[in-house]
């Protein structure tokens, strides 16, 4: 097959994750029937909500990935040192409780400047101030308890600079509600 364009996902291991489909195809005798062309069209847009998303409000980047587990939090981390910030980084983290919550937090305390704990938006979800606590133990950082997500959002929102970017992670059930405020906040601004 002749080369193909980078996936429109943010992240190296997206590349990889790329090439592995095309393996598979390989692998299955179906690389052959593969449009090349057509990939390359669709590959570079392909997103998906949730998933490195990028969003811009008030000049500020907000960083939207669901990273639930500490194999996502690794990728995640390792993106965010690729793509430096001169500011801060905040991040927004909401966790269910049968996830591993050190997993989660240990590879991202490298790069997160501030700290906001959430209540995922789940029966399941770690009470905002328990994770709190976790996250200052596991990280030496204070964290700021939010009763919502909207608060969470607010509280970024005021103290974040046009340097900084904000971050929200740690479950589906976090980035989701999180997400849908902040895409109905960039509408209000268009």
């Amino acid at each position: 097959m002749d080369e193909l364009k980078a996936p429109g996902f943010r992240g190296e291991f997206q590349i990889a994750n790329a090439a592995a489909v095309l393996a598979l195809l390989d692998a299955a005798g179906l690389l052959q029937q593969v449009d090349a062309s057509l990939v390359n069209k669709v590959l570079p847009d392909v997103s998906l909500l949730g998933r490195m998303q990028t969003l811009h409000i008030d000049d500020v980047e907000w960083l939207i990935d669901v990273a639930h587990n500490a194999a996502a939090a690794e990728v995640l981390a390792a993106a965010l040192a690729s793509t430096a910030t001169p500011g801060e980084i905040f991040a927004i983290v909401g966790i269910l409780d049968d996830k591993d919550v050190a997993g989660i937090i240990a590879p991202l305390a490298r790069c997160v400047d501030r700290w906001i704990a959430i209540r995922a938006d789940s029966p399941r979800a770690v009470p905002a101030d328990e994770l709190a606590r976790q996250i200052s133990m596991l990280t030496d950082k204070a964290c700021l308890v939010e009763d919502s997500p909207a608060g969470a959002i607010e509280f970024a929102r005021r103290r974040a600079s046009e340097n900084d970017r904000i971050l929200v992670t740690g479950s589906f059930f976090t980035v989701g509600p999180v997400l849908s405020q902040l895409m109905t906040l960039s509408k209000a601004k268009s």
